[in-house]
């Protein structure tokens, strides 16, 4: 939204690694999130899935659980769409290259199942974003989406090499 408290959410690779650092908007706490110890294989693609519902946010790496946070029970979400990029206007961008970012707004929960399980009814309305895997650029905006609740951000990216800053 031009603002950078906007993080819904917001990626970026620790200084001089290829570690991410994700950030979401809640109640109490516009920067708080998740720092998955796991660092990203270099000329490697690795599909991350940042996923903020049902109080929680989940971060996977190809389907792996890498870092949960408990803190999500009232996720910010703004009223208006929101402005997406991919390498944002504040900072220096990554060596890296991205592709099939999409937002996916996600349903509440249904029921619960005799094991357990949750059963969880997906909305209409995921947006890919980016399709082809592409080098980030500084400023690189590619859409808006309108925010939820409980939604799910997924993408490939595959870093080369390391950079400084955020």
């Amino acid at each position: 939204t031009g603002r950078n408290r906007s993080r819904l959410p917001g990626v970026w690779f620790f200084s001089g690694t290829t570690r991410l650092h994700i950030r979401a908007g809640r109640r109490g706490n516009w920067n708080d999130g998740c720092d998955p110890r796991k660092h990203l294989p270099r000329h490697k693609t690795t599909k991350v899935t940042i996923r903020v519902a049902y109080g929680r946010m989940d971060v996977f790496y190809n389907r792996r659980l890498v870092c949960r946070s408990r803190n999500y029970r009232h996720p910010t979400v703004p009223k208006k769409r929101v402005k997406v990029y991919v390498s944002d206007p504040w900072y220096p961008r990554a060596s890296a290259r991205v592709g099939q970012v999409v937002y996916r707004p996600l349903g509440r929960v249904v029921r619960r199942t005799r094991r357990g399980r949750v059963a969880r009814r997906i909305r209409r309305g995921a947006k890919l974003m980016v399709r082809r895997m592409r080098v980030l650029r500084r400023n690189k905006y590619v859409g808006k989406v309108q925010a939820t609740k409980n939604y799910q951000l997924s993408f490939n990216i595959k870093p080369w090499g390391t950079g400084h800053g955020w």
